[in-house]
């Protein structure tokens, strides 16, 4: 059973789904999607619109089948809650937090509202778009420690909760930590878009997400890094991209241009949470011999994109839509733009295509607790080795379609 105006809801989304999307139906035919629908409206009864965030996230997935990550869904105002964790070997481990819950920086959440959060990763895993595992990884801690809202939506949660309590383990012991709804991440984890630091004879630019706060923003940003460039012993360029999830993938193309034409080494630091345009952006780098550092990002390199918004009447959804088709063609993307266009190229579609960086970083538990930079240490180790000039271009995986 299903209330009426979450019904509504669903006939809305559907409604839209077949209006805005490029391509509805492509991995998951309309009967089928029908047919699961009842089924699961015949064993669950969805009253509220944390059940229904459920439900929509499950038939999301369905009809994306690991081809469209771009198909998304907005949980409504929330907040951050005061720890920040990330998935490391099959462990949610604390990397920051703030003041009042310092000390359980390094430790491993093993409960929620006593629920296992083995039990949570699988229902997680049941609700979450992804086409690349390290997508996954991103979006669990994202539902175990994040927006109130989102960490309602997971079944064994009570909707109703709002008080969070987390046991966990650190240095051989149990410790917990009740944290209300109201309580939010009163520290700046993430640095500004379009910054940079100065280390020795190495630039990083931090390129947080791929949006201008105002028109030749980046130009500006390029004026301000060759002055730096020509002013000092620069000999080293870092593109940091491990919290970019996409935006307009044009804004980078003065830097690009601007990088291309000087002589200096260039490098990517990559990682799950590189997304959409911030993989355009990686690969506008390697195509100007870049090195890239890190993990495999958390999209496709060919993919559903270029969404489109609209609000669900009664839940204030924002659900997403694809309108466009990119594919990679000799190492540039080509813009699909009809359902006929797509039908007409289905060979490359049909492959995964994955972005993988020249040498790989994995986060590792003493990292935390030592706070430290593993892509930094790939990088330097890198410079002392003197191999920049033997990475090669094969810097995309192909692999037969996963389901």
């Amino acid at each position: 059973m299903i209330k009426k105006e979450l019904k509504d809801d669903l006939d809305t989304f559907f409604k839209y789904y077949e209006e805005k999307h490029i391509y509805p139906y492509y991995s998951c035919s309309k009967e089928d999607i029908n047919k699961f629908v009842d089924e699961y409206l015949s064993k669950n009864n969805v009253e509220d619109k944390y059940g229904f965030a459920h439900l929509l996230k499950i038939i999301m997935k369905k009809l994306s089948a690991k081809k469209d990550e771009h198909m998304l869904m907005e949980y409504g105002s929330g907040h951050q809650l005061p720890i920040i964790t990330q998935y490391i070997d099959d462990e949610l481990v604390i990397i920051d937090a703030s003041d009042k819950y310092k000390d359980l920086i390094g430790g491993k959440v093993k409960k929620l509202n006593n629920v296992l959060v083995k039990k949570l990763f699988d229902e997680i895993e049941e609700i979450v778009n992804y086409s690349v595992l390290n997508k996954l990884f991103v979006e669990i801690p994202t539902y175990v420690t994040g927006n109130p809202h989102r960490i309602r939506t997971l079944p064994s949660i009570s909707n109703d909760c709002n008080e969070f309590i987390y046991e966990i383990e650190k240095d051989n012991k149990l410790l917990f930590a009740s944290i209300n709804e109201s309580e939010v991440f009163d520290n700046k984890l993430f640095v500004d878009n379009y910054s940079y630091e100065l280390i020795e004879d190495t630039i990083i630019f931090h390129y947080n997400s791929c949006h201008k706060e105002y028109d030749n923003q980046m130009i500006d940003k390029v004026k301000e890094l060759k002055i730096i460039i020509e002013s000092n012993d620069i000999n080293n360029f870092i593109l940091d991209l491990r919290f970019n999830y996409g935006g307009n993938s044009t804004i980078i193309e003065p830097l690009i241009k601007y990088l291309k034409s000087i002589n200096i080494n260039k490098y990517v630091f990559i990682n799950g949470s590189t997304f959409s345009s911030g993989i355009f952006a990686a690969m506008d780098m390697k195509n100007i011999n870049a090195v890239l550092i890190g993990e495999e990002p958390g999209d496709l390199l060919n993919s559903f994109g270029n969404i489109t918004y609209e609000t669900l009447p009664f839940s204030k959804y924002r659900v997403t839509f694809s309108t466009r088709y990119y594919i990679l063609n000799n190492n540039d993307f080509v813009v699909l733009k009809t359902k006929e266009d797509i039908d007409n190229n289905k060979e490359i579609i049909e492959k995964t295509l994955i972005l993988r960086p020249d040498y790989e970083v994995k986060t590792k538990y003493d990292d935390i607790i030592n706070k430290r930079d593993p892509f930094m240490n790939q990088f330097k180790w890198i410079r002392k080795e003197g191999v920049h000039n033997e990475i090669t271009n094969n810097c995309v995986s192909r692999k037969t379609k996963r389901r």
